[in-house]
């Protein structure tokens, strides 16, 4: 993770996108596990006989629906569906603010509303002037941000060096965007700030 920057300017929330390419309709999460070029509707398993996608609505899709509504409250686009062209038009649109990605990782591919791509694929979509903060949240987000940092040098990237649920995740841009919703401060610095508090008492749990 790059280091907290109190030089960074302040955001509020309607300056932020938050990017979702894994699933989260029971239609898409269904096209998704018959999908060759799809990934992460096919991590989730039956459990006790309930179909499938009641596990993954009641463990991820459900919680992303609730935890989005509440981030659109505060003001912040949060845009699900989102195929590589889409993106695209969305890094063009939030050159200033903060884009959080989040979507699964696997290998040295991305999920998108529209498949699986190479990171190379994806960077090669991000304006080479970005100057503003990307903020990866995948299943392994190092390679990915290592290559936003070198490709997009002007790009102010921020990464988890550890893995979490993305449940946890949602959480944290919830609080994080709620804080920046009652005062505008340095993103990071109020990241930094959620993540450790929540993550104390996700350990708790």
């Amino acid at each position: 993770m790059m280091a907290v920057q109190s030089s960074l300017p302040n955001v509020k929330p309607h300056e932020c996108v938050l990017i979702c390419g894994v699933p989260i309709t029971q239609a898409n999460f269904d096209q998704a596990r018959e999908r060759p070029d799809k990934s992460y509707a096919k991590l989730y398993r039956s459990v006790l006989y309930r179909p499938v996608w009641e596990t993954y609505d009641s463990r991820f899709a459900g919680i992303f629906q609730s935890v989005a509504k509440d981030m659109r409250q505060l003001g912040v686009k949060v845009a699900t569906e989102v195929t590589l062209p889409l993106f695209r038009e969305l890094c063009e649109q939030f050159q200033t603010g903060v884009i959080v990605l989040f979507t699964h990782c696997e290998g040295n591919q991305l999920e998108f509303h529209d498949g699986m791509y190479d990171i190379e694929q994806v960077i090669e979509l991000i304006p080479p002037e970005y100057s503003s903060l990307m903020d990866v949240c995948a299943c392994n987000s190092l390679p990915l941000a290592a290559e936003i940092r070198l490709s997009r040098p002007t790009c102010i990237v921020h990464d988890s060096e550890k893995k979490a649920h993305p449940v946890f995740w949602l959480y944290v841009y919830r609080a994080v965007f709620g804080q920046l919703k009652a005062k505008s401060r340095p993103y990071l610095l109020v990241m930094e700030e959620v993540r450790r508090e929540l993550l104390k008492a996700w350990r708790r749990r």
